[in-house]
């Protein structure tokens, strides 16, 4: 099955999260004829994108969908070696430099920096800085945020009020959520999905038997 080209004088068309048929991408930047020597379209350097194909037309993806959940240690120095399969989901250029933040549930969130950057524009776009919620809103949400770069050794060195914030200690759980990666406690997670079991029938109707 072929893939339409947008309609003339109209952009590429934005995703709706979902692949299309035959698998690929859902989100187009653009489609060019399968020409291992044609010239790729311009693309942002800010988006992690990887050159994917449906069918016999290739086009620009978003590439940042993490999953999973993994096992991980946090050493006395706060130091926290990333998962080699959850880190082999993001594209090279882009496993260097994060985001942490403070997230909604007792843990954090770390965004690689590109999904930050969207995140922040996202809020921006959404939130009037001229009103007092708007302004404590976004203070207390960029507030908790630091950034983070990996070593040599794939190590994480996370701050000490991060780390206060999520009651980290040696024992850790990663779960891969789509463009971020929550850290948690052990102990704290396991109590949490405990919490939850009798919920996952119900939750598994809600939001996915529609």
């Amino acid at each position: 099955m072929g893939v339409r080209s947008a309609p003339e004088g109209r952009g590429p068309r934005e995703g709706c999260g979902v692949p299309p048929r035959g698998g690929g991408s859902c989100r187009r930047r653009d489609a060019v004829k399968a020409n291992p020597g044609a010239a790729r379209p311009k693309t942002n350097p800010d988006l992690p994108m990887v050159w994917c194909q449906v069918g016999k037309l290739p086009y620009f993806c978003q590439t940042v969908f993490l999953f999973g959940e993994y096992s991980a240690r946090l050493d006395p120095k706060r130091r926290l070696v990333v998962p080699g399969p959850l880190l082999s989901m993001l594209p090279e250029e882009h496993r260097t430099h994060f985001v942490l933040q403070k997230a909604p549930d007792p843990c954090l969130w770390l965004y690689p920096l590109s999904v930050w950057k969207e995140e922040l524009q996202k809020l921006h776009e959404k939130v009037n800085l001229f009103t007092p919620e708007g302004r404590s809103f976004v203070r207390i949400f960029q507030s908790g945020a630091q950034p983070v770069s990996l070593d040599t050794a794939n190590r994480l060195l996370l701050p000490k009020a991060l780390c206060e914030y999520a009651h980290l200690t040696a024992d850790l759980t990663l779960i891969g959520m789509k463009d971020r990666i929550e850290i948690w406690d052990t102990p704290t997670y396991e109590k949490w999905l405990a919490s939850c079991e009798t919920k996952r029938t119900e939750w598994l109707q809600q939001f996915l038997g529609q």
